[in-house]
């Protein structure tokens, strides 16, 4: 069943360990996630290490942020 979860804890507890689990989980049953950022640097930093973790997979991993032009982001929604 799709379901909504926030994951929330201090820096260091293994917030972004635990989304990249249940980012795979999903890929596993051909499903897509969505991470989020509060920041757009974190949300860079985020994207080139989970890329790079999840590019033996085979897991098609995209950037969208505030920053992102219309031509960006119409490319990463189709």
């Amino acid at each position: 069943h799709p379901m909504d979860r926030l994951l929330s804890g201090d820096v260091g507890f293994g917030k972004t360990e635990v989304c990249l689990h249940a980012v795979y989980r999903a890929h596993l049953n051909n499903k897509q996630t969505i991470f989020l950022a509060p920041l757009v640097v974190l949300a860079y930093e985020h994207y080139e290490s989970i890329r790079e973790r999840l590019k033996p997979f085979g897991i098609n991993v995209a950037l969208l942020t505030r920053m992102s032009t219309t031509k960006e982001t119409s490319a990463v929604l189709k």
